[in-house]
């Protein structure tokens, strides 16, 4: 016999453990969890009326204390929301920066470059860039076996300098894990465009294509990666080819 009910000899109890085994195993969450409790407070109430009624009816029936378990209290966790500090772009849409890398002239080897660039980011995921670029050319592996008897080009011809204008398009913008409590803001985008490059004493219209891979270290500081392909018609080694002269870069850029 549970506590609470304590019958004489010879009287009648309500058996609890009808109770008991009527909600033992019940596993419920949510609504329906607090369904249940509220069912079990109602029939609490019920019993102890019940047992009222019966100490009245006979005398010699007692009952004693509640016949159900006090009613289950719910305990909602309380949950605090973390704060982070996420990188993000600044509210200005311009951004000016510098670059350099290795450019590899076609017939004349890789030499290193430089230059500056400006974009326009026009939505979130398209932008406008201005590029200008410069390198000087060595030589010709035909020069280099020459000796230097022959020359296919001047000094002042071998300077390579180049501009156009590009349309970016933000293909993959993610986030950079460098440890478990500092991330980075990113993208890899395509880019497109057009523009000239005067080379060997031509002036050439260019078609660039061209990759990158940006990071946004600060909310006004930008480290790009960026591949390109400068094609062109060259008549340079007295015939017409097309050319592709292949850029590799790196550099940084700020927001204003």
């Amino acid at each position: 016999m549970r506590a609470g009910l304590q019958p004489r000899s010879g009287e009648w109890a309500p058996n609890q453990d009808l109770l008991y085994d009527s909600i033992r195993g019940v596993a419920l969450s949510g609504d329906a969890f607090l369904f249940v409790v509220e069912q079990m407070n109602q029939r609490r109430e019920a019993l102890t009326d019940l047992g009222s009624y019966l100490n009245r009816l006979k005398p010699n029936i007692v009952v004693q204390g509640p016949i159900f378990p006090e009613p289950v209290q719910v305990i909602t966790p309380e949950v605090e929301p973390r704060e982070i500090a996420e990188a993000k772009m600044d509210d200005e849409f311009f951004e000016v920066g510098l670059y350099a890398g290795m450019l590899t002239i076609d017939n004349f080897g890789s030499e290193f470059m430089y230059g500056v660039n400006a974009a326009f980011h026009a939505t979130e995921d398209f932008f406008l860039q201005i590029n200008y670029g410069t390198a000087t050319a060595g030589e010709t592996s035909f020069e280099e076996l020459s000796g230097e008897n022959i020359r296919l080009l001047t000094n002042s011809e071998r300077d390579y300098t180049y501009y156009n204008l590009m349309l970016g398009y933000n293909i993959f913008p993610g986030e950079v894990f460098m440890t478990s409590n500092l991330t980075f803001n990113s993208a890899f985008y395509f880019a497109a465009g057009v523009g000239n490059t005067e080379f060997g004493g031509e002036d050439n219209f260019t078609t660039t294509l061209g990759t990158g891979y940006r990071i946004v270290l600060r909310d006004w500081l930008t480290w790009h990666i960026d591949f390109r392909d400068h094609i062109f018609q060259s008549d340079v080694l007295n015939k017409s080819e097309t050319t592709h002269n292949v850029e590799l870069s790196s550099g940084v850029t700020i927001f204003f």
